[in-house]
């Protein structure tokens, strides 16, 4: 209990550190993206969203967007700031400083995705239980790989522009189940044994890969001398 104490005590002021000052404001800058698409459906010529819309983009982008400037800052800033090396001199190690920054942004993810969710209901179309674990799962994705990213290469900029490429290529090949961006809502065409079944290995797979992506950017930012060069 005393740990779970601690780890609450700390996580407003590692949302700040990893959401720059004002972090409580960043949920309702993204609730700009719907309150966008909603103003298009007043345009004469504009048609209604469907619920596979979602995931896929009234819900998924902005939330994996915001995923990674908040990734790019776990580690990675405490190489901006000149920091790291007073990080690796905490009792326990220096994952006791990031673990509750991914636990702020997780948080602020999860406060997000509720908004958007209310949102999107009230103006643009249905939302499901499925999208919404789909969502999440999509940003904590985004995450663990810009915090990695950014801890191998050191820099909060570069590691933006390179997670950039991975979204974009995410956006690209949505259609396909290797993409995060995968949304089984688009194929309810489909049998729904061989759906289901396509869904799950997706959501598993994924899943494996943000637990195997965190490990590798834990593991880089605990080598002291290649971070500290």
């Amino acid at each position: 209990m005393k740990r779970v104490r601690d780890l609450l005590s700390i996580l407003p002021a590692s949302a700040r550190l990893i959401g720059l000052r004002r972090y409580y404001l960043l949920p309702l800058i993204a609730l700009i993206y719907p309150l966008l698409a909603f103003l298009f459906l007043l345009l004469p010529d504009s048609t209604g969203y469907e619920p596979a819309a979602v995931l896929s983009s009234l819900m998924g982008m902005p939330l994996s967007a915001m995923a990674c400037f908040l990734g790019v800052r776990i580690i990675a800033s405490e190489c901006e700031q000149r920091t790291l090396e007073i990080a690796y001199t905490v009792p326990g190690g220096a994952h006791r400083i990031w673990i509750p920054k991914i636990v702020a942004a997780l948080l602020i993810l999860v406060v997000t995705e509720a908004l958007l969710a209310i949102m999107i209901q009230l103006l643009l179309t249905d939302v499901t239980l499925g999208t919404l674990y789909g969502a999440l799962q999509l940003a904590g994705f985004y995450l663990v790989l810009a915090m990695a990213l950014a801890a191998f290469l050191r820099s909060e900029i570069t590691g933006a522009l390179v997670v950039a490429a991975f979204f974009a290529l995410g956006l690209l090949f949505s259609q396909a189940p290797i993409s995060p961006f995968w949304n089984p809502l688009r194929y309810e065409s489909r049998e729904a044994s061989e759906l289901l079944a396509t869904t799950i290995k997706h959501r598993a797979t994924f899943a494996l890969l943000i637990v195997a992506i965190g490990a590798m950017g834990f593991a880089r930012a605990q080598r002291r001398e290649k971070m500290l060069r």
